[in-house]
């Protein structure tokens, strides 16, 4: 089977344009993955009562759900239901208003919320109790211990897989096509419609994919390396 080198060049010119797309489907999702994993990682490694046994149920209950079926739900929420919700809410917005894109991408967040709170928690377990008592026998409060000792070193432990973890939402957010968002697959599939030129387009896609995953890995590595010389000095 010979593969057509003019039809992947012909996919390449549609995806390209819709890159910027892609990009914000993973760098959004990484952003409240950071903020919202974080809060919950804090809260159920510091074992706030109730509510930490809630967020392992969820934790658990949601990192078994694939991310596919978490947009797909979502697509019928916002397309079939959220206008009730609205009403209910006193919203003046309604699903019509809802961009695709958007609903992507509060799909995609949960999942990256889910994923990065493990990786945030294990970096939290990983600070031996010394640390703490260390701080508190100098005077420094909880918070003052969090936010001098604990969350730089948190920082240089997480650092090494935060390029794994982009590369993966990256990967991840190739799913947004089930429901007709224009990024990368979505896009390099459109003149394989007309010429069924599928493989060409699949091999677009892919080296796209392949050339940003890259740039992630070896700006992460460039992190690493100059990030380096302060884990060696808590070590």
């Amino acid at each position: 089977m010979l593969i057509n080198f003019t039809q992947i060049m012909a996919s390449l010119k549609y995806a390209v344009k819709y890159i910027p797309n892609t990009l914000v489907l993973t760098a959004v999702p990484l952003a409240i993955g950071i903020i919202c994993g974080g809060i919950l990682a804090i809260l159920r490694v510091y074992r706030i009562k109730v509510i930490s046994d809630i967020l392992d149920a969820a934790v658990t209950i949601i990192k078994g759900i694939p991310s596919i079926l978490i947009i797909l739900v979502s697509n019928l929420f916002f397309t079939n239901l959220f206008n009730e919700f609205a009403v209910s809410m006193n919203w003046s917005i309604r699903s019509k208003d809802i961009d695709v894109i958007h609903i992507a991408l509060f799909a995609l967040s949960v999942s990256a919320t889910i994923i990065l709170s493990e990786t945030i928690r294990g970096a939290l377990l990983s600070i031996e109790q010394s640390q703490y008592d260390a701080a508190y026998s100098v005077g420094l409060t909880r918070f003052q211990t969090f936010k001098r000792i604990i969350l730089p070193q948190v920082f240089l432990v997480v650092l090494p897989t935060l390029s794994g973890n982009l590369i993966g939402l990256l990967k991840g957010s190739a799913i947004a096509y089930v429901i007709g968002v224009p990024e990368i697959l979505n896009s390099a599939l459109r003149p394989a419609n007309a010429t069924y030129a599928f493989l060409e387009a699949y091999i677009a896609a892919a080296l796209i994919y392949w050339l940003l995953g890259i740039i992630i890995e070896t700006t992460g590595r460039l992190l690493e390396k100059k990030f380096g010389i302060f884990r060696r000095n808590l070590v």
